[in-house]
């Protein structure tokens, strides 16, 4: 029977008064379970933890869990393996029961599309994909068109449209549920587009472009039902994205209101193949003194980003 010690237990065969161990105090699987003199050291104390609807036992001093070598054969046949959750290492223990949730994974269900997904109301889903069902196009040239679907986890069924009015390719978008019941969608593959679908009529129609093109941007809905987007872009320069200069700016020290460090050093950058900037820093020690700078990024509009402090030897 299990005892408790502290945060472990211990397991006292209640005929012989012996513990119950890992023989030889090993940390290798394989490593036999048998009984011995009740000592309190740390190959008699386990820990449980529930699984299957019974307990995986695991060995406070090795981290292995007890697994026995059969489901049904009798004899000396406990040992300690590595923990893998399955039937041959789950235990029912006398007293004490593991509670279990009603809820459960389905198995899965194959849609004829890779879905973006927005809960509805009804209880069904809107999924889409993109101009293609398993694919997309790349670039911001793309047939404006979106393979979507309603699936109906109750049935397990999905109808699918591919839809063209709204020109919108919606791959990758922003996704929010509205307080009248309608999806709105943002940007994507068509990243100044937007796009609602209303459940009452099963309809996609298109929304007022956006001011700043996006795609993989966050989205929410605010109390006052207006969504707010943030964040945003893939291709090129969207949304301000693309960088127009760089400049190191020296940190500050100053006394007697004067900055004897004030510095600013324009830096020429390049664009790698994957996209990055390839900053280049000055190499004369007359120009960029040793010591530390603020990198800054500018984009188009002079706007800075947040810096990365570097120290320049």
């Amino acid at each position: 029977m299990p005892t408790p010690a502290g945060t472990q237990y211990k397991f006292v065969n209640q005929n012989s008064k012996l513990c119950m161990e890992v023989a030889g105090i090993s940390l290798d699987p394989g490593a036999a379970v048998d009984q011995w003199t009740c000592n309190g050291q740390a190959n008699q104390s386990f820990t449980l933890t529930p699984q299957n609807n019974g307990f995986a036992i695991i060995a406070a001093h090795s981290g292995l869990c007890l697994a026995s070598a059969s489901l049904t054969a009798q004899g000396p046949q406990i040992t300690q393996q590595a923990c893998n959750g399955t039937a041959l290492q789950t235990w029912q223990i006398s007293g004490m029961s593991v509670k279990t949730l009603p809820s459960k994974w389905t198995a899965p269900y194959n849609l004829t599309l890779v879905p973006a997904a927005a809960n509805l109301p009804d209880g069904t889903v809107v999924a889409w994909s993109a101009d293609s069902q398993v694919d997309f196009t790349s670039g911001e040239v793309t047939p404006g068109n979106t393979y979507t679907a309603i699936f109906n986890p109750a049935t397990g069924t999905s109808k699918q449209v591919l839809v063209t009015n709204t020109g919108h390719d919606m791959f990758c978008p922003g996704i929010v549920n509205l307080p009248d019941g309608r999806i709105f969608v943002t940007g994507g593959s068509s990243s100044d587009k937007t796009s609602f679908y209303t459940p009452s009529t099963h309809a996609w129609s298109s929304g007022d472009l956006m001011n700043i093109p996006r795609g993989y941007e966050g989205s929410v809905t605010l109390s006052n039902g207006d969504v707010f987007l943030v964040g945003g872009s893939w291709n090129g320069g969207m949304g301000g994205k693309r960088m127009k200069a760089f400049a190191l700016m020296r940190l500050s020290s100053v006394t007697h209101s004067v900055n004897n460090e004030q510095r600013r050093v324009p830096v020429s950058f390049t664009v790698g193949t994957a996209g990055e900037y390839l900053v280049a820093i000055p190499s004369d020690p007359g120009v960029v003194v040793p010591g530390y700078y603020m990198l800054f990024a500018l984009n188009a509009k002079g706007v800075p980003s947040v810096s990365r402090t570097l120290l320049i030897q």
